[in-house]
C-alpha cells in the first residue's frame, strides 16, 4: 500500500484522501447534554453527535457536531440552547425588587426582594 503524508495534512492512498477519525467524543459541552454513549478510542468521519438541553435551556432546531477529518466540526445551522424565559417574578406591595444576577428574566436569573422602610 503506498501511503503520502504530508505535515497537517490528510493521508494520500492509491490517490484518494483518506479523512481523518476524530480521536476523542463529541466536545462536552455547558448547556447541553450529548445523546448516546461515547465509549470507543475514536469515531471514524462522518460519525454525528445529536446533543438535548440541559434542563433549564431550550433550543429551536438542532444542535450536532460532526467528525469531519479529525475534528468535531458544529453544523450549520449553529444551533444554541439558550436559557428559558422565566416571565415576571411579580411586584410585592410594600417592596421591590432587583435583579442581582443576569439581565432578563430567564433560568438562572437571580432576583432579591427589598421591602419598603417603615
Amino acid at each position: 500500500m503506498c501511503t503520502l503524508k504530508h505535515p497537517g495534512q490528510e493521508e494520500e492512498r492509491f490517490g484518494f484522501l483518506h479523512k481523518r477519525d476524530c480521536e476523542t467524543p463529541p466536545p462536552r459541552r455547558t448547556k447541553e447534554i450529548i445523546t448516546g454513549t461515547w465509549d470507543k478510542a475514536s469515531y471514524p468521519h462522518g460519525t454525528s453527535a445529536t446533543y438535548n438541553c440541559r434542563p433549564g435551556y431550550i433550543k429551536l432546531g438542532r444542535v450536532t457536531f460532526e467528525c469531519k477529518d479529525g475534528i468535531w466540526k458544529h453544523l450549520y445551522p449553529y444551533v444554541e440552547c439558550i436559557n428559558k424565559p422565566c416571565g415576571h417574578p411579580g411586584d410585592i406591595q410594600f417592596g421591590s425588587f432587583e435583579l442581582t444576577a443576569g439581565t432578563e428574566f430567564v433560568f438562572g436569573t437571580r432576583v432579591e426582594y427589598k421591602c419598603d422602610e417603615g
